[in-house]
């Protein structure tokens, strides 16, 4: 299995607990005899950096892509696995992990459902994953080749 881990960071800057998060999943990944890259480029839109981190794992053909950002810390490093198994699970070419948005007056998450014309955010996740409209990319596997069906710029 070959797995690119990307993380599009700005100014350089990585959060602590991420970069020993990181660290925990790498060493997990490669003593399973897996192949593992990491990419950061940094620059200040986030778009760009994502979609160079696409082109390399299609250039480089990985099998997987995680998304992972620069300030998102996981519980348990053996994430990728977990959701690699998920996808096999549901026949995802994508999957997304929840994560909290910042709001000053309620919790809600990085996915939504489409509603009339709008986009509504979660508010509550259940246990078991869930199919949903959009998914934020802070923490998302996703299947390289699914890149070659969209128009690039595949962020913007």
């Amino acid at each position: 299995m070959k797995i690119l881990i990307g993380t599009p960071n700005y100014n350089k800057s990585i959060n602590d607990d991420m970069a020993d998060d990181l660290i925990r999943v790498c060493v997990n990944l490669v003593q399973k005899g897996w192949a593992v890259d990491w990419h950061h480029p940094s620059s200040p839109f986030v778009a760009f950096s994502r979609n160079l981190i696409a082109r390399k794992a299609l250039k480089e053909e990985f099998d997987w892509l995680l998304f992972w950002d620069a300030d998102i810390q996981i519980s348990t490093p053996q994430i990728v696995e977990k959701l690699i198994e998920t996808a096999h699970k549901y026949n995802s070419l994508v999957v997304a992990v929840p994560v909290k948005i910042k709001m000053p007056d309620r919790e809600i998450y990085n996915l939504a459902f489409k509603k009339d014309k709008a986009y509504e955010n979660v508010v509550e996740c259940k246990k078991e994953p869930f199919e949903i409209d959009v998914a934020g990319a802070a923490l998302m596997l996703i299947k390289p080749q699914l890149f070659l069906k969209l128009e690039r710029p595949y962020f913007n």
